[in-house]
């Protein structure tokens, strides 16, 4: 990442030297060198140029200022990550031999979250029937959670032991198309934009929202 930013980082390096340099050169020169005014003039050269090294030193700046926006941005998304307050994870992974569309959901945040809906984005004829844990067919679904008059969600606990890997939890998507439940391969297999709802449970309870995006598969 940082190889990446490096001729940037140079420019901005460069830019700022250069404001900086003009400043400190208009600056030594009014104060100890210019008396060049043109005879009947009001305005002196020394006057041009301490605007001049001005302009260049605010120029210097607001090239450096998208570089600096986006250490101070990466810099929150560290600190946040190191007191337990990071987004969680959501990866989709279909499998077109089993004919199966898994969610896999990474806590990352030391808050319990609660996943509530899972919608599909970019299709209005396919959406998300029904949602199951994966690893524990035992557990009740989405719909047999509603058909019980509760909210219908998932719990993944939060991450509290960072001595170990973040608490995962898998759930499996049963599609529908145009109202019928379909595995169909081709639709497993397309490309699809899923919207999921959660709820982080604290002291606050918060609501939040993440975009998870896949890609038109061959095999997977």
């Amino acid at each position: 990442m940082i190889k990446d930013k490096a001729p940037y980082i140079s420019a901005v390096a460069i830019a700022s030297f250069l404001g900086v340099f003009a400043f400190l050169a208009g600056t030594h020169f009014v104060m100890f060198k210019a008396a060049w005014c043109i005879a009947g003039e009001d305005h002196c050269v020394r006057e041009w140029v301490s605007a001049l090294s001005g302009w260049a030193a605010f120029i210097g700046a607001a090239i450096a200022l998208p570089y600096l926006a986006a250490q101070a941005r990466e810099a929150q998304t560290q600190t946040a990550f190191s007191v337990g307050d990071a987004a969680p994870e959501f990866v989709v992974t279909r499998d077109r031999r089993e004919r199966r569309t898994i969610l896999t959901v990474r806590n990352w945040n030391r808050s319990l979250i609660m996943i509530d809906v899972i919608k599909v984005t970019h299709d209005n004829r396919v959406a998300v029937s029904d949602i199951s844990d994966f690893d524990d067919p035992s557990v009740p679904s989405w719909q047999q959670q509603r058909c019980w008059g509760e909210q219908g969600a998932f719990r993944v606990a939060g991450w509290i032991d960072r001595g170990k890997p973040p608490v995962q939890r898998r759930l499996k998507l049963l599609l529908s198309l145009d109202g019928e439940v379909s595995n169909d391969v081709g639709l497993i297999a397309s490309k699809m934009e899923f919207t999921i709802s959660y709820r982080i449970v604290g002291q606050r309870h918060r609501r939040a929202s993440a975009k998870v995006t896949t890609l038109e598969i061959a095999d997977e």
